[in-house]
């Protein structure tokens, strides 16, 4: 699973790889990508805060003839060219738009335009795809529902926790299927503001991300702009978001559901 436009999208249109910045690069169906210099590039490629200006949109195909697909990312993928003069067989635009003329040979992506309004899906690993986010045991409850202690570790973050921006979820346990908002700066002590409705227990299990599970706050994608990056702290290099669902509830299909603040 890799991104995807839910609602929103302002149109499907063919647009050239990046040969310029991003020479013999690999593109995925399912990568967020951003307006470059000579095409689109991945938007993992983040260049300051708030770096959504450029985005551009979801790939969704390619113009090659035959597919190619990726084991890792469990994708199709293609390469831009190695060369700037590029007559490649394997290649061939069969419907074009805009400038994009029918028959080119260039390597091109289709891609799902999104703006203000569109809604996306987007996966949760922890550094690398298909790497589902830690799930902490607690050692110490709380009979008052306030927080809970899982000393062998629960957050996968590296960067330094911010308070009322992290989301826990507990897996198992007395207050099982609940979500709430964090007030620590802690990967293994979490405190939240609406208590648990039932105690909390050793033994219990709970998962937790650095996203709100509603609301805006920063995140940060992989290097190919295809899934949220629960894991990397990539300081003042990040995209903002307005969180609007959060599935934590099963192992690998960890999601995000959002839109871009622009």
């Amino acid at each position: 699973m890799a991104i995807e436009v839910m609602q929103g999208s302002y149109g499907r249109y063919w647009v050239p790889l990046d040969y310029n910045a991003n020479t013999g690069d690999t593109f995925y169906i399912g990568s967020l990508v951003k307006a470059s210099s000579d095409g689109v590039a991945p938007v993992g490629s983040m260049s300051g805060a708030f770096d959504i200006s450029t985005i551009a949109g979801v790939i969704v195909g390619f113009n090659l003839k035959e597919p190619v697909f990726d084991s890792t990312y469990k994708t199709e993928k293609s390469l831009t060219t190695t060369s700037a003069h590029d007559d490649s067989t394997g290649y061939v635009l069969l419907g074009g738009s805009g400038k994009m003329v029918v028959g080119d040979t260039s390597r091109y992506a289709l891609i799902d335009a999104v703006g203000p309004g569109t809604v996306l899906k987007a996966p949760i690993y922890t550094n690398s795809f298909g790497t589902a986010i830690t799930v902490g045991t607690v050692t110490t409850g709380n009979t008052d529902g306030t927080g809970f202690t899982c000393s062998g570790g629960l957050m996968d973050f590296a960067g330094t926790v911010v308070a009322d921006t992290a989301t826990v979820y507990c897996r198992s346990g007395n207050n099982k299927g609940l979500y709430r908002h964090t007030t620590d700066t802690s990967a293994t002590v979490k405190t939240v503001d609406h208590d648990f409705p039932r105690d909390i227990v050793a033994g219990d299990t709970f998962v937790a991300v650095e996203l709100k599970m509603f609301g805006e706050c920063k995140a940060y994608l992989d290097a190919e702009g295809l899934y949220l990056d629960v894991d990397t702290d990539n300081g003042t290099n990040y995209i903002s978001i307005f969180v609007l669902a959060l599935d934590l509830r099963e192992a690998g299909k960890e999601h995000c559901i959002f839109r871009l603040t622009y």
